[in-house]
């Protein structure tokens, strides 16, 4: 079969001020967009693009350098530059000098700009940047800055003004949790086929304060067609395909019927629910976690969640007072933990680092 990379044709069709796409890692995503904002200053003569990174410590001329080392320059700009360099957070269009081998600046395409010291350049202004791009929005570690939506959207508004452009997020397939879902209420992220786009409209206002409303594209990009022969096992799935990559985990020893629950616990976040239980192992006593999703309608009066609720038995983290829920703890100490499946066990676990922070 033919590969099949990605590109922007189906989702500028349209028409959204926030584009999320997701997917594998060797689809072609960044490639795509990268080459759309790239097209663009090129024919414009002007830089018409900033590439976001999330901490200062990425945001350098020789990450930047190298984000755009396999982009096709000399085919956009019919030859004229053949590579990208970067200093002092401008990007431009360069051509390597073949006696020095080094890049020398031409064109100014763009800019290139940390999320976590944005608010250093609100005094600036970058009236010609029509696309915004933040590559790896969904961190591997699972790591987001605090109100990291509210701080990308603050970084929007410092960039757009009154204008309106277009948001580009970048993410592969690490953890369908994150905190964009909830507070852009992606409510079918979870859910979402490969090869499709779903429109959500949040409300807004405009610059007179009058309400609007602004479209978010998602798109959970297409698998590619075919695949390294080199790599092997669920890798393959991960990377090429359309399943999220995740860690291996624990599973029970026994069937599920072969344990007793002794206590359970509904875990909420980011619009994901799990149950977490107590269980023990009916040939040895033995005491153990598990935790699967929560899909059904059972319910569940014990709820650990972020969210505020009066209710006694809704709190953001395991009770001090509770000698049952303080053995659950300790065996998460210990890893005597055990998921439904590896997915689970990742997001699960992301959970529980959340909401212990949210406790603090």
């Amino acid at each position: 079969m033919r590969r099949r990379y990605y590109t922007v044709t189906e989702i500028l069709k349209h028409k959204a001020t926030i584009n999320i796409v997701t997917g594998g890692r060797n689809l072609g995503k960044s490639y795509a967009i990268a080459s759309h904002g790239l097209t663009n200053s090129w024919d414009s003569k002007q830089p018409t693009f900033m590439l976001v990174f999330r901490e200062d410590r990425q945001a350098k001329p020789s990450n930047v350098e190298s984000y755009f080392a396999d982009k096709p320059v000399s085919v956009i700009t019919k030859g004229e530059y053949d590579t990208i360099t970067a200093k002092a957070n401008r990007i431009y269009f360069a051509k390597i000098d073949p006696e020095s081998g080094k890049a020398k600046a031409g064109l100014m395409c763009g800019y290139y700009i940390a999320l976590n010291v944005a608010t250093l350049y609100k005094s600036q202004a970058f009236p010609t940047v029509t696309d915004m791009i933040y590559e790896e929005f969904t961190p591997e570690d699972g790591k987001y800055l605090p109100n990291e939506p509210e701080r990308l959207m603050s970084l929007v508004s410092t960039v757009f003004r009154s204008r309106v452009g277009r948001l580009w997020l970048i993410g592969n397939l690490n953890s369908r949790i994150n905190p964009y879902v909830r507070e852009w209420s992606l409510t079918n992220h979870k859910k979402q086929e490969v090869d499709t786009i779903d429109d959500y409209y949040l409300p807004s206002e405009n610059e007179d304060g009058e309400p609007i409303q602004v479209k978010i594209a998602v798109e959970l990009a297409p698998s590619v067609g075919s695949q390294n022969s080199m790599i092997v096992g669920r890798s393959r799935r991960t990377i090429n395909g359309g399943e999220y990559h995740c860690n291996v985990h624990p599973k029970l020893e026994l069937k599920r019927n072969e344990y007793t629950m002794i206590y359970e616990v509904l875990l909420m976040n980011e619009g994901f629910d799990f149950v977490l239980q107590l269980l023990s192992n009916d040939n040895t006593g033995q005491l153990v976690l598990y935790g699967y999703p929560y899909t059904g309608n059972r319910e569940i009066k014990r709820i650990l969640s972020e969210v505020y609720d009066e209710n006694p038995f809704h709190t953001v983290w395991f009770l001090k007072d509770s000698e049952i829920e303080q053995k659950m703890i300790e065996l998460l100490g210990m890893k005597q933990i055990a998921f439904s499946d590896n997915l689970t066990g990742d997001e699960l676990i992301s959970t529980l680092k959340t909401l212990k922070a949210s406790a603090l």
